[in-house]
């Protein structure tokens, strides 16, 4: 269409890439600025600025108009190398968990990439095990804390961090500070029940 042919500049691998990660943004209806940035910094990361706006453009219309993965797993499978399905589920799992905790949806969707792409099932559960481990740190590091914490000691920080931000307790806020505390507690509330969940379980 001639819709598509504005994109002719864009290469068809990352073509595929954009549908893949359209495909993981819209899994629960939550695409933030922080997606975006990520998804710019991966263009830049693999090709630079060449066609960068081209590309950005692209994954919009195809965020937009749900444009299917089959034939973008079907190339990435047939016409890379055999390391590339991996690399290409470990980007769309970063993208995933960008701004918040990897949600139901999000796993969901990975899961059905990773099929897509020929990964098994053990291999899937054993990268997302593997990958998880690092946000496992990332996340507590939002609550100050390493790798040694105790469930105790995350319940404590968690308090201790709503209580300093909220904006019930901080009259002073401006409008668009309230606006954002109020979406950095619902960003450790997501932290904290997803490391309860998965990492603290009794």
């Amino acid at each position: 269409t001639s819709e598509q042919n504005q994109y002719s500049s864009v290469s068809d691998f990352d073509k595929c890439l954009i549908i893949i990660f359209s495909y993981v943004a819209r899994a629960d209806n939550t695409l933030g600025l922080k997606h975006l940035e990520w998804i710019r910094k991966k263009f830049l990361e693999i090709g630079g600025q060449i066609n960068l706006e081209e590309k950005m453009q692209l994954f919009h219309y195809c965020y937009r108009n749900v444009v299917a993965i089959d034939s973008a797993c079907s190339y990435i499978r047939n016409y890379t190398t055999k390391e590339t399905p991996v690399q290409v589920l470990r980007w769309a799992y970063d993208l995933s968990v960008c701004e918040s905790p990897l949600t139901e949806s999000k796993r969901a969707a990975l899961f059905h990439l990773s099929g897509m792409l020929n990964i098994n099932d053990i291999t899937f559960y054993q990268l997302l095990k593997e990958w998880s481990k690092n946000s496992f740190a990332s996340l507590l590091a939002l609550f100050e804390l390493d790798e040694k914490a105790s469930k105790n000691m995350l319940t404590s920080a968690y308090r201790k961090k709503i209580l300093k931000i909220h904006p019930d307790r901080n009259p002073q806020y401006s409008e668009s500070e309230r606006r954002q505390a109020e979406r950095e507690l619902q960003r450790l509330r997501e932290a904290y029940e997803t490391l309860m969940k998965d990492h603290f379980k009794t």
